[in-house]
């Protein structure tokens, strides 16, 4: 594949979604893989367009990818996000304040599983079976995270009006 198809898989795809990858850095990460001797390139010029580096996998980039996967796959991790920074400085917030933030942020997640919905792979779909698996653990993290976020809001409401 050349640079610009996997930007285009990438979009396709939604992969920002989960995933920040910037346009500059799959040239740059082909070029270092290059150098690293994980994926090999060479020009085409075929179908009477510009010359394009097109990059393969060399057999130590897939045991480099087959044991990234393997360590990720198997690894539990502390899922990190700013909102948990927010929450250290909840004794210094109004506590009004925090009700109406924590719902600004259960709307932005409903909005996000409604737009992960539009993009639910579908029978019709040409979707292979890891790419429905990896929609379903974005979909079902936030979905948890809107029902514990729902949860907040029914404490904080309560506590407002008992005092």
């Amino acid at each position: 594949m050349h640079g610009y198809e996997i930007e285009q898989a990438i979009r396709e795809r939604h992969i920002r979604k989960w995933a920040p990858i910037g346009t500059s850095s799959i040239y740059s990460g082909l070029e270092r893989l290059e150098k690293k001797g994980f994926a090999q390139s060479q020009l085409d010029a075929s179908q009477g367009l510009p010359a394009r580096r097109v990059f393969m996998i060399t057999k130590n980039g897939e045991s480099l990818l087959r044991e990234g996967a393997k360590d990720f796959l198997r690894r539990g991790e502390y899922i990190y996000q700013d909102f948990s920074i927010g929450m250290v400085a909840y004794p210094y917030l109004d506590q009004t304040e925090i009700l109406t933030l924590v719902k600004e942020r259960t709307q932005q997640i409903k909005d996000m599983l409604a737009d992960a919905e539009t993009h639910r792979p579908g029978s019709g779909d040409d979707v292979p079976e890891h790419g429905v698996w990896l929609w379903k653990h974005t979909y079902a993290l936030l979905d948890a995270e809107l029902r514990w976020l729902e949860s907040f809001t029914a404490f904080l409401e309560d506590k407002q009006g008992s005092q």
